[in-house]
């Protein structure tokens, strides 16, 4: 759907009628996928990148649909052809309810940046899950695009370690760096 602006909670909720349809007809398995072209008006770079509302995010999630822009589309393509996203990831993240989040299924979450050091290229964030070691590889998104950077050195408690496990809170030293409230991945091969 083009729209001028954000799109409504009566636009969000368009895509439900179709899955009833589908649902009386016997289809049995049906997800519903909302996209939208917001501000179609605006060149993409002066969009909002998420026009949803917390309610609208909340309402597909309880519903049991996907919210997703024609730019985040055109981003996960672009992510394809460079080899940082394959279609069956594309796939997954349609599928999942809620604002659509386009991740390669290889990247396991470790935590969110709590701060960024740019006089030290690092940042600090709390392990979430999994266990990071010097060499690893971790992934981010930056801007529309999936950056990946080697861990050059983890400090917890101000001192050098080879390796951090879930719950630490540590830095990490990175030749580019994500920003503040950004999702850290480590990368799977």
């Amino acid at each position: 759907k083009g729209l001028t602006g954000k799109p409504s909670d009566q636009d969000c909720m368009q895509v439900e009628k179709y899955v009833i349809r589908q649902l009386r007809s016997g289809v049995r398995q049906v997800h519903g996928v909302f996209i939208v072209n917001h501000s179609a008006a605006l060149p993409p770079d002066k969009r909002d990148e998420n026009p949803f509302s917390v309610e609208q995010e909340e309402h597909a999630l309880a519903r049991g649909t996907s919210l997703v822009t024609t730019w985040q589309l055109r981003q996960a393509y672009l992510a394809m052809e460079r080899g940082e996203l394959e279609l069956a990831d594309i796939a997954v993240s349609l599928g999942t309810p809620g604002r659509v989040r386009f991740m390669p299924r290889s990247w396991a979450p470790l935590g969110t940046v709590q701060k960024v050091y740019p006089n030290q290229s690092a940042i600090s964030l709390q392990l979430d899950a999994a266990v990071v070691k010097v060499g690893d590889r971790v992934g981010f998104l930056s801007g529309d695009e999936y950056a990946q950077e080697d861990v050059l050195s983890i400090q917890v408690s101000g001192r050098g370690v080879n390796e951090a496990e879930q719950g630490a809170v540590i830095g990490l030293r990175l030749a580019t760096l994500p920003a503040a409230g950004a999702r850290v991945w480590l990368v799977g091969s």
